[in-house]
């Protein structure tokens, strides 16, 4: 499979997709656009953006064979953001891990983690 087209253009790019469980915080002060798919091409943006300073779960992310990578963002918002500009300017930034903070959360609830109700069993 040719990696380019007659002109010189790229069509084909290697990607390595992989579980990527963070919560991301969006560094971009104008907001960032989500896509529906992993693209920087303007036809595949979504109705959904995220603003500054707004927190996302993330459970996937994809790299290219020319680094760049782009992160799964889980709903309320969904889509695909990339991590950086092509410039390499910092759009999100990783505050710490899903599960981690889904634990903290759970502790912190007023109810306490003694208070949840048992787990059911079949």
């Amino acid at each position: 499979i040719c990696d380019s087209d007659p002109r010189g253009q790229r069509v084909v790019a290697l990607a390595v997709r992989e579980p990527h469980r963070y919560v991301y915080s969006c560094r971009e002060k104008d907001g960032v656009e989500l896509s529906c798919v992993p693209t920087r091409a303007k036809g595949f943006t979504s109705q959904e953006s995220l603003r500054h300073r707004m927190r996302v779960a993330v459970t996937e992310r994809i790299t290219f064979s020319d680094g760049d990578e782009w992160l799964k963002v889980e709903p309320p918002r969904e889509g695909w953001v990339p991590s950086s500009h092509a410039d390499g300017t910092t759009i999100m930034v990783k505050i710490g891990a899903l599960d981690a903070i889904a634990v903290a959360q759970a502790n912190a609830s007023p109810l306490g983690p003694s208070m949840m109700p048992p787990p059911v069993t079949a």
